[in-house]
């Protein structure tokens, strides 16, 4: 990181601080759920965090122009600041009275089944989170994300059935559409592998327990142990979970404390070579050479006897046949890699015409 990345870095690091921390000091701790809470933290999973480690992944690697990643990145939390410090007259008043307690459920079925309905048709529907039960599974990519991620919604579809489940006294018929919807929406978010829509979820909810009806105090043990079952899951995710499909049921059994003490394992980056940058927006795959170190690593436990297969056949082969032989042969590894210029998942191949350095 250069000293003009350091600077705003810092910079950053300090306005999200006070940010974080002006909430706690305050009489007034509903503040602690406010839009610039979660927007402070969003930048803390996706610049802060990665900034004392590897970047890359950002694309904000130490090619030139680096530093205008940070700049902008304080030039944008700055305006978000300013935007919610301003006490301009409302324009849209009337949207503060739209959710109200006759309508609060109906809005978040609508929602609900709006984003199910963009998510189906790609995903298919699932009742359960193992990759086994997986039926139709499209990519992630082009047009198509732009329908499965319209699951978003599912925070806000939630968000609002809980809120009228409290306001009518948790009422049984609320309480059942909740919590089906509840339990979709994790169905949902867990076999994508979507971390940051599980926390985003769980903050949502968080929000409203602590604001409706009426704002209360923080309830520290249900928020310790939300943290503890969040912090389990997210292990068992990253160990034996398989993008779009759900989670390896035999790989999730073999989950232990040091699995959850290693982090995320999609946190795992590697160094690829072009001759033309501007083609990277394009790239739909990438390809290992079955030398590799990385292929045990990327192999997930469904692809395992697959990929041996083929690493045996490649054995058998020399140099010379796999550099003449116009026939290209390769094996899905199981495991997809994210586009540091787009954000897409990009399937990982296993093929022998990639020779190792």
């Amino acid at each position: 990181m250069n000293s003009i990345s350091t600077i705003f870095f810092y910079i950053l690091c300090a306005l999200i601080g006070y940010s974080l921390f002006k909430p706690w000091l305050s009489s007034d701790k509903s503040a602690i759920w406010s839009p610039i809470t979660m927007i402070s933290l969003t930048l803390v999973y996706y610049i802060v965090m990665p900034s004392f480690g590897d970047i890359s992944n950002l694309g904000a690697s130490l090619a030139q122009g680096q530093h205008l990643f940070y700049i902008a990145a304080v030039l944008f939390y700055v305006c978000v600041l300013i935007g919610f410090s301003l006490k301009g007259k409302a324009h849209f008043k009337n949207w503060n009275h739209f959710f109200t307690i006759s309508n609060a459920q109906r809005v978040g079925i609508l929602l609900f089944i709006l984003a199910l309905a963009c998510y189906v048709p790609f995903r298919g529907f699932r009742t359960t989170i193992w990759a086994e039960d997986a039926g139709l599974v499209a990519e992630r990519t082009g047009f198509v994300s732009y329908f499965i991620d319209l699951i978003s919604v599912f925070c806000a579809a939630t968000g609002l059935l809980y809120m009228s489940f409290r306001l009518r006294h948790y009422n049984i018929q609320h309480g059942i559409v909740f919590f089906v919807v509840l339990y979709l929406t994790l169905i949902v978010y867990i076999v994508g592998g979507f971390r940051y829509r599980i926390v985003y979820l769980i903050l949502s909810l968080g929000t409203i327990y602590h604001l409706y009806p009426r704002s209360r105090r923080i309830n520290y043990p249900v928020v310790i142990i939300v943290a503890i079952v969040a912090f389990f899951g997210f292990a068992i995710m990253d160990k034996s979970r398989v993008y779009g499909t759900g989670i390896d049921r035999e790989a999730a059994k073999e989950v232990s404390l040091k699995d959850a003490e290693k982090g995320e394992k999609s946190a795992t980056s590697f160094t690829i070579f072009t001759t033309r940058a501007d083609t990277i927006f394009g790239v739909t795959f990438m390809v290992l050479a079955p030398e590799s170190e990385l292929v045990g690593q990327l192999t997930t436990p469904e692809q395992k006897a697959a990929v041996e297969e083929y690493l045996a056949y490649v054995k058998k082969r020399t140099e010379r046949d796999r550099i003449s032989d116009r026939k290209v042969t390769g094996i899905f590894s199981g495991s997809y890699a994210i586009n540091p210029l787009t954000g897409k998942e990009i399937p990982i191949w296993i093929s022998e015409y990639v020779l190792a350095g």
